[in-house]
């Protein structure tokens, strides 16, 4: 569970280690707006609980208790909204920049470096696959931390630091969400890694048998084996 755990944490920090000082610098400030949109997440729940409170302590309902609350209430959600799409906006440009520069920068190290014996051993097509694919898997990382994982962290933690303000006991009882979620997350990542990666590798030998396929289309056609190069490929994605 730990080992686990841990890769995780590393592949994270290597994500993040990947990136430019600019793209690091847009990521604080994507982290500092996550903070503040998961604070005004609770705030909707927050106010209308003071509103029922305001309304049942009385014996008549006031309209002019009621519109400060819903003004308030407005402003609350347009913020929040506001800065969700900012924060949108920021993570999707940080993640189309690192796509751009990885592949820019993996490209150059290959050609610069002297793999000539390594691909006689592999399918370029396969190689190809394997390259693009870790760069799509980076930029997914960032995204599922800085879109999916983190707003929901945030808003839980604001959540629970309200909760110790008012109901000090039932902020107690949701402590204990955050590490059994976690726990969940972890298990299920480290009970599908064997068929995550698995699946990958036959990607990309369905890659590579494509690409090679394609280079030496004419040959195909003039044996007449086309018949025998679908079944290959029919055979390896069955297996995918």
């Amino acid at each position: 569970m730990n080992i686990v755990f841990n890769e995780i944490l590393l592949g994270v920090k290597r994500s993040i280690g990947l990136l430019s000082k600019k793209e690091k610098s847009s990521l604080y400030i994507a982290t500092f707006l996550i903070l503040i949109t998961g604070i005004l997440t609770n705030g909707p729940a927050v106010i209308l609980g003071k509103l029922v409170d305001k309304l049942v302590g009385g014996n008549v309902i006031q309209f002019n208790v009621v519109i400060p609350f819903i003004l308030v209430l407005v402003v609350v959600i347009l913020v929040r909204e506001g800065l969700t799409v900012v924060l949108k906006y920021l993570v999707q440009n940080i993640a189309t920049q690192t796509g751009k520069d990885q592949t820019v920068r993996v490209i150059e190290r290959l050609l610069k470096v002297d793999i000539g014996g390594f691909l006689y051993q592999q399918q370029i097509g396969s190689l190809y696959g394997r390259v693009f694919r870790s760069i799509e898997g980076h930029i997914n990382i960032l995204k599922l931390i800085f879109l999916d994982f983190m707003p929901v962290f945030f808003a839980a933690l604001a959540a629970i630091a309200i909760a110790f303000f008012q109901k000090p006991l039932m902020a107690s009882a949701m402590i204990l969400v955050i590490p059994t979620g976690l726990y969940l997350i972890v298990k299920q990542v480290s009970s599908q890694k064997g068929i995550r990666v698995a699946l990958l590798r036959k990607k990309e030998q369905v890659d590579g048998k494509v690409i090679e396929m394609l280079g030496g289309i004419e040959t195909i056609r003039v044996l007449d084996t086309v018949r025998f190069e679908v079944a290959k490929v029919e055979k390896s994605t069955e297996q995918r």
